[in-house]
């Protein structure tokens, strides 16, 4: 593998869990939260993890062992729908809509749904 130095002018997004965590915040310019409701991401998450287990309902046990108190613990600590500067409701994959978005990027949002 050949490493190359980005651009300038280069975008580098970073796309997982628990990023809006205190300790990582400063390293962010601009932070977007997905959110779902809760029965939304169980099902996705016993979809997706059921591929790594013998059967569904091991998958599905496993997936919500991790992801309930994972969940819990984050929103109370680091609290990311506060921190997030973009706010999008993903209940609906083909069609997110925007919850909230900072002052300072409203032009920005504006311009990029005229």
């Amino acid at each position: 593998m050949t490493l190359k130095k980005a651009s300038k002018s280069a975008i580098f997004l970073m796309d997982g869990i628990f990023l809006l965590r205190p300790l990582r915040c400063p390293y962010w310019d601009l932070t977007i939260y997905l959110t779902a409701d809760f029965n939304h991401s169980m099902a996705r998450g016993n979809e997706q993890n059921t591929q790594n287990y013998s059967s569904r309902k091991q998958g599905a046990t496993r997936f919500q062992q991790l992801y309930n108190s994972g969940q819990e613990i984050y929103h109370s600590e680091a609290q990311p729908l506060d921190k997030a500067e973009i706010l999008i409701d993903n209940n609906n994959l083909e069609a997110p809509k925007f919850l909230g978005v900072r002052m300072h990027l409203q032009p920005f949002i504006n311009h990029l749904l005229a």
